[in-house]
């Protein structure tokens, strides 16, 4: 396209055709725009409404133009030479090559005639407008002008740091870039951290003007970018409008929550964590694909006894299931499942939960706890109070407490819990010596499900249990005969 870009759509008007956006959402957007002093998509990314490659690409198909993923291996060093630094940062452009006496130029939005303008002037000739996303060419920018942000796997400073530096030490040689709005960076390190198949990003406060920026990759925790504390404190605002509990009070020193964002076409789930450090907040993002449904039990890595056991215990009134081992290794993905498999019409599912994120099926009355002690406390009562058929306990029950399962209120009564017991032979010779253990042994259902010992990170987080599933054996199962009841009856 030789742009001139003559008689172009606005951006509003292309979001709202497009079916991206409402109207009134392109007001919401605007009012916060002109707080903000940011642009109108990276508005409207902030408050949620659209992710920044779904803008992107429906820029490109309304003006005829293509969408680009804007990357260091474009740019041709002679062109962008030719470029203002301040102009580029100022269009929000990359130039990439000069191809037959045209400039293509990677635009965030082709529709500011003014910016087009201004870049054909620079190139002293036409120019080829191209669409990416305002992430990418901040980044390309940074990368090319100052070399400020490290790619994966690459030193955190232009000076290589010595073999022994540490994270933190290698960020204190760098210094961070001017701040995005706080949607516009989260939805940055998303999307990035998605494309890396990360399972975490990091936010740790180096001094007063710097926040190293860490992604848990396969090989380990990496560095790779570098923020402002404002920039940071803005996401830290973003994640509060979604929900996260934020470090509000001065004696506050820890706060946790969990959510999901839109990110491409999809949405990644997270869970954050903040801690009041000595050199200010740290962050941390655990990070993974998002699942509409439950996996279906076959796919997660049980052995065919397992599951078939798992089943028939789910067809029938009632009967309990124990999920144990560390946390991070896919406990609540196994709870959801089992509720799945046991959700029916007649049924009334209750799932109480420390976030919302897990499959869990649609109709089942889902209770987030803030605390699981509180949750530990009411369970019961809301178990009878709202004549629940099957109870998810995702979390709820640490330690001792999980002996509660065995109790009255789960007669009659299908119970998934998930507990942090890591060894299930010492569970189970805890709960024959529960004063319910000689009856709820002997007439119930009874079944441990072991998670893997080793925490899931990097890719492993984001492999899809529906393609094929985990190797049979992954997870562990305990079944009871009654000849084993009896013998851990004799036992304790």
């Amino acid at each position: 396209m030789p742009n001139t870009v003559q008689s172009i759509q606005s951006l509003a008007s292309i979001l709202v055709e497009s079916g991206l956006v409402t109207a009134s959402q392109v007001e919401q957007a605007r009012t916060r725009q002109h707080a903000t002093g940011g642009r109108l998509g990276e508005a409207v990314v902030d408050l949620g409404f659209a992710g920044e490659e779904a803008i992107g690409r429906a820029l490109a198909k309304a003006l005829g133009v293509p969408f680009t993923q804007v990357d260091l291996s474009l740019v041709d060093p002679a062109v962008l030479a030719r470029f203002p630094e301040g102009l580029l940062k100022r269009a929000l452009a990359m130039p990439l090559i000069d191809s037959g006496g045209q400039v293509v130029v990677a635009m965030a939005d082709p529709t500011d005639r003014a910016a087009v303008s201004e870049l054909r002037d620079a190139a002293g000739g036409a120019v080829s407008v191209v669409v990416g996303t305002p992430a990418a060419i901040r980044r390309a920018l940074v990368e090319c002008r100052g070399g400020a942000r490290p790619a994966v796997g690459t030193p955190a400073a232009t000076a290589a740091p010595s073999a022994t530096a540490t994270a933190p030490q290698q960020a204190r040689s760098v210094r961070p870039q001017a701040a995005p709005v706080g949607g516009a960076l989260l939805q940055r390190h998303l999307e990035a951290g998605a494309a890396l198949r990360a399972s975490e990003i990091h936010f740790v406060p180096v001094d007063a003007e710097s926040v190293a920026v860490f992604y848990r990759i396969d090989s380990g925790l990496e560095p790779r970018d570098f923020e402002t504390p404002a920039a940071v404190r803005a996401a830290r605002e973003h994640l509060l409008a979604a929900g996260v509990p934020d470090l509000s009070r001065a004696e506050d020193s820890f706060a946790q929550g969990a959510g999901s964002l839109p990110v491409g076409s999809g949405r990644v789930q997270f869970h954050a964590t903040h801690c009041r450090s000595t050199t200010g907040v740290a962050t941390v993002l655990r990070i993974g694909p998002r699942l509409e449904t439950a996996p279906h039990v076959s796919t997660l890595g049980l052995t065919p006894l397992a599951e078939a056991e798992l089943c028939e215990l789910c067809e029938g009134p009632e009967g309990i299931v124990i999920v144990h081992g560390p946390p991070r290794a896919g406990g609540s993905t196994v709870l959801a499942s089992l509720a799945a498999l046991a959700a029916r019409e007649d049924r009334r599912v209750l799932v109480l939960e420390p976030a919302g994120t897990a499959p869990y099926p649609g109709g089942a009355t889902r209770v987030r706890f803030g605390s699981r002690e509180q949750a530990a406390r009411v369970w019961t009562d809301l178990a009878l109070g709202q004549g629940a058929d099957v109870i998810a306990l995702d979390d709820v029950l640490h330690g001792e407490a999980i002996e509660a399962v065995l109790g009255g209120v789960t007669v009659g009564r299908l119970v998934f819990a998930r507990t942090d017991w890591l060894d299930g032979r010492d569970l189970l010779r805890f709960l024959a010596r529960s004063r319910h253990a000689r009856a709820a042994l002997h007439d119930r259902p009874l079944v441990l499900v072991g998670l893997p010992g080793a925490r899931r990170e990097g890719s492993a987080v984001w492999a899809p249990s529906t393609d094929g599933g985990l190797r049979p054996g992954t997870l562990s199962a305990t079944l009871l005969s009654l000849e084993d009841r009896d013998a851990l009856l004799a036992g304790s």
